[in-house]
Formats: structure tokens, C-alpha cells, sequence
């Protein structure tokens, strides 16, 4: 599961923060408040469906123009 960032109507596209490398399907971004954004996805070890996965992310994370340095999935709030 990444976050990805476009900043031309989607013709394009930047992964900004990689959050999990075990296989996931539905996901939905919402603005949890004015510092936050909250992830909700679909995961699981063997199957993208064995349970249901909320993270919290800066939302600096996912708007500045490069990924953060340092920014990884241990340092962004669960």
C-alpha cells in the first residue's frame, strides 16, 4: 500500500510514502483534520482481504513536492 501524489490531474504520478509492502485492495484517503490525513485499506499477510488496516498520516507527507526524507511506515502514526 502507497500513497501516490499527482500534481497534473492525474497524467502523472509520485509515490510519496510507502505505508506497506503486504498485499492490500480497497483503500480510501480522507482529511482527518488540518495536520491529517487517515488511510483505510483492505490487507493481510497471504491475501489482500484477511482484515482492515487504518494509518494516520502527516499531510505534509503527501503534499510537498518530493517525499519526505525519513518519512517511512515505522514513523507515521497507526
Amino acid at each position: 500500500m502507497a500513497i501516490w501524489r499527482s500534481t497534473d490531474g492525474g497524467r502523472s504520478a509520485t509515490r510519496v510514502l510507502t505505508l506497506s509492502r503486504r498485499p492490500a485492495a480497497y483503500s480510501d484517503l480522507v482529511r482527518a483534520d488540518t495536520e491529517t490525513v487517515g488511510l483505510l485499506y483492505e490487507t493481510g499477510t497471504r491475501h489482500p482481504y484477511e482484515s482492515i488496516a487504518f494509518r494516520r498520516v502527516p499531510i505534509d507527507v503527501v503534499t510537498q513536492e518530493v517525499p519526505r526524507k525519513g518519512a517511512t511506515p515505522e514513523n507515521v502514526h497507526r
